[in-house]
């Protein structure tokens, strides 16, 4: 068995090995009074040690709780103060308000506050609006009245004007008399810089975000049309019919879907009751006011590679590589009013998927964003799965919907039979949990900057790996009942690998390889696995525990099949009996799901997507026109590339990787978050991956 410890201790010497050149009396009424404090340190050193790091470790977990429990606070009143301003427009303030996760910029409530805070009067809105701001067409709006500025007044019978913008702003009054065409430009330009500020994510600010004032505008403009006019009636526009776009076909079918029974669910809105446990509300009846869905679109007349983002994309390399950063894409994939934390499903009434399409020339994205208290990836397949039946005109191949609900996974934990779930002696309890929370935390604190990167790696090199590891495997087992491995066991065998390079941890700890799988076709009834949609979380973790030198040493064949054992080992119903009744039991005495690794652990873990088969998700019903050119292989309607974010504020999803899939040309799709410094050694990892090309 291996060595826990790099070192053998030898016993502490007794007394009567020590020299001493005194009388013995002397000695053992002198002397050792002094030693006993030496020999008390040698002897306890350990004691004290482990003592002053749980101290430490303590100290870590009072201001952890301290972080958790003031930041959901500091949120909601960050909420409640943007509410308050938000339909307060006529004091002349305005408040900037992020479209991404940025600092809000307010202007005060006063001309000398605003000035302080950096902001300038905005003519076109009549407001005060900080420097950072849009202030998009406020020369096309000054300009507008023959090159001159429009005319105002401090009274209505109009006896005192004032000479310019300036004198507007400042004007102490709070109010002013003008024209009514000057109050027309004013919306028509409003409602422009709403468009151009929604294209590109900007800051919006509360006139902006107002729908009353959108609506005031809208009506207004409505109004004067209906005036009576001869030249609005005189022939001068010519309309075009034949006009078609791709997201009224997704729009539709989405719809569609949501008036399906138990479809309908999802347009359910997520709340906190009284106990403060979140529960789904389920609105009687769907109309415009009350969508069942939250979809939204931004169109770019040009090309995907002509915008700044969209540039940005990473395309599929023929050897394995880092290929780009998925949050730089973020901006450019969800939209301005897109949601980004559990506040934004709490207090709104917004369903539990807001889908966002941005439209290009020769290029389409579909980004879907959802809380995973809903779902997880298995069950989002089905989701892609009935939306494109009904988009494709196969109503019939809707799968019957389970999920907000009663679902099959509250009968498990039930029926376990006797069997213990085999994993259950490495539960994080007492000092294993603190031992495990120090190392996590000492991870974070010790290297604080984080860096998610996606890697493309060709399917020649994967199939490489396996078909070397198949062999090994084979000669191991004198080709007798050769362990079987996947594509993806080897994936990740080969990721722990760079990983553990990449990270060097030290020999004495354990590694836990925590793999992610799905328990629907394991452990649900058939019915529910094959005729229905179960979109809920409905998985468990396999676990495997090696040291660092197997992890380093040991040919690829061998971590594979372990992890492939680990996985087999849980992967049957009694095992996720037990390891869900085990869940519901630590769940009630402590309130909290239990954790399984090793005391000293370093947990390294992997989700696979690749089982969903995301890039096999068929919109070509709703395609109007051919796309990008010939580097591009993916199927009419198909993705060619997936961006997965978690868009998750305080937790760190470090060390888990997401093998995101496989696409049509057979490229393997890697993604994780690592510690920065950690990178430049994957990179060193892929190329010498890529350098067996030629072997």
């Amino acid at each position: 068995m291996e060595k826990i410890y790099l070192r053998n201790y030898e016993p502490v010497p007794k007394a009567d090995h020590v020299e001493d050149s005194g009388d013995s009396d002397t000695t053992l009424t002198v002397r050792p009074r002094r030693r006993s404090v030496q020999q008390y340190l040698k002897r306890n050193l350990a004691t004290i040690t482990i003592t002053g790091l749980l101290l430490i470790l303590l100290l870590l977990v009072i201001a952890l709780i301290a972080a958790i429990t003031l930041q959901p606070v500091r949120q909601a009143l960050s909420w409640e103060h943007s509410s308050v301003y938000s339909g307060s427009h006529h004091s002349g303030q305005r408040q900037c308000l992020p479209t991404a996760p940025r600092t809000r910029l307010s202007c005060g409530n006063s001309t000398d506050e605003a000035e302080a805070l950096g902001c300038t009067y905005d003519p076109l809105s009549a407001c005060w609006l900080h420097q950072e701001c849009p202030h998009d067409y406020v020369k096309e709006f000054t300009e507008f009245n023959n090159g001159e500025p429009f005319i105002y007044y401090y009274d209505k019978e109009m006896t005192r004007q004032m000479k310019d913008y300036d004198e507007v702003g400042r004007n102490v009054n709070g109010f002013y008399w003008t024209s009514n065409r000057e109050h027309l430009v004013h919306c028509l330009y409003l409602l422009r810089r709403a468009h151009d500020v929604h294209m590109r994510g900007d800051r919006l600010d509360t006139m902006l975000a107002d729908l009353e004032h959108t609506d005031h505008c809208t009506n207004m403009l409505a109004n004067w049309l209906r005036r009576p006019d001869p030249a609005l009636d005189e022939l001068g526009t010519q309309g075009q019919t034949h006009c078609f776009m791709s997201c009224n076909a997704l729009r539709l079918s989405l719809e569609r879907l949501l008036e399906l029974d138990g479809w309908r669910r999802l347009g359910a809105r997520l709340r906190l009751n009284d106990n403060g446990k979140l529960e789904y509300h389920i609105p009687a009846e769907y109309s415009p006011k009350r969508p069942a869905t939250d979809f939204t679109v931004s169109k770019y007349s040009m090309g995907i590679s002509d915008h700044a983002l969209g540039a940005k994309f990473p395309r599929a390399s023929s050897q394995p590589t880092v290929v780009g950063c998925p949050m730089d894409l973020v901006p450019l994939c969800i939209g301005p009013q897109s949601p980004r934390q559990i506040e934004d499903w709490l207090y709104s009434d917004r369903p539990q998927f807001a889908i966002h399409v941005v439209l290009f020339d020769d290029a389409t994205l579909v980004t879907v964003t959802w809380m995973h208290t809903l779902t997880d990836a298995m069950g989002l397949a089905g989701f892609f799965k009935a939306w494109t039946a009904v988009l494709n005109g196969r109503e019939e191949d809707v799968p019957e919907f389970q999920g907000i609900g009663e679902t099959p996974l509250q009968q498990l934990g039930q029926h376990i039979a006797g069997e213990t779930y085999v994993n259950y002696k490495f539960m994080l309890k007492g000092f294993g949990l603190l031992s495990f929370a120090f190392w996590y935390f000492f991870e974070l604190f010790w290297y604080r900057r984080e860096e998610q990167r996606i890697m493309c790696i060709p399917g020649r090199f994967v199939e490489k790996m396996r078909t070397e590891s198949l062999k090994e495997l084979r000669h191991q087992n004198k080709e007798e009942n050769a362990p079987f491995v996947s594509e993806s066991d080897v994936l990740f065998a080969w990721w722990t690998r760079a990983q553990t390079r990449a990270l060097n941890p030290f020999r004495s700890r354990t590694i836990t390889l925590m793999n992610v799988f799905d328990i629907r076709a394991a452990a649900l009834p058939e019915s529910a696995s094959q005729n229905s949609a179960l979109v809920a979380n409905a998985v468990q973790t396999s676990l495997t525990f090696l040291r660092p030198q197997q992890i380093l040493n040991q040919p690829l064949g061998f971590l594979a099949s372990q992890i492939r054992h680990s996985l087999v080992q849980v992967r049957t119903k009694p095992q996720v009996e037990a390891f869900y009744a085990l869940y519901k039991s630590e769940l009630t005495k402590t309130g909290h799901s239990p954790l399984y690794a090793a005391p000293n652990g370093l947990l390294l873990g992997c989700t696979n997507w690749h089982r969903a088969r995301f890039f096999e998700v068929d919109f070509s019903a709703a395609v109007v026109k051919k796309g990008r050119g010939s580097d591009y292989t993916n199927n009419r309607g198909r993705p060619s590339y997936l961006n997965t974010v978690s868009l998750t504020t305080g937790l760190s999803l470090r060390n888990l990787a997401q093998i995101v899939g496989k696409d049509a040309s057979g490229n393997w799709w890697l993604m994780c978050a690592l510690r920065k410094e950690a990178w430049p050694t994957i990179e060193e990892e892929l190329k010498s991956l890529g350098a067996k090309d030629s072997r």
